[in-house]
């Protein structure tokens, strides 16, 4: 089958992942539901999210900084994004949001239908899996999870 070309944040596995939860007992905020995590990438870069349920809800959901190379990314809950690039910047989208499920739908099929390679590897997915059971084991033992 031919090959899709496929487009990807992150391109290197995942190292190693601390994550930690906020301990406030409220009866309307679980302490699992804000979660700080930091991943480690082979390439030595470090994403850190946030997964934070007590703010205000006025602010959107979702909000995505990515830094590099000089150059600056935003995702506004999926309603705008924008690109830094030297003294300029640039919209990429603006409009209703769109996180990219009807996207990520279609090429599951056209991959179906024209017996093209999985738009994610198995691979991809064990190693996503994972990590998210890395940080699971992170929060309730306290400890750096390292992955092979």
């Amino acid at each position: 089958p031919r090959r899709r070309q496929r487009q990807m944040c992150i391109r290197d596995r995942v190292t190693s992942c601390f994550a930690s939860t906020i301990k406030i007992d409220l009866e309307n905020i679980p302490n699992q539901d804000t979660v700080h995590i930091q991943l480690t990438l082979a390439d030595g870069s470090v994403a850190t999210i946030c997964y934070l349920c007590d703010g205000s809800k006025q602010m959107g959901k979702e909000y995505i900084e990515i830094i590099g190379d000089g150059n600056s990314y935003i995702v506004d809950d999926f309603k705008s994004a924008y690109a830094y690039k030297g003294n300029k910047k640039k919209t990429i989208y603006y409009g209703s949001q769109n996180k990219g499920y009807k996207n990520q739908i279609g090429i599951f099929i056209d991959a179906i239908q024209n017996n093209l390679d999985s738009p994610i590897t198995d691979n991809e997915i064990f190693h996503g899996m994972e990590v998210v059971f890395g940080i699971i084991k992170s929060i309730n033992k306290k400890k750096l999870v390292e992955f092979n």
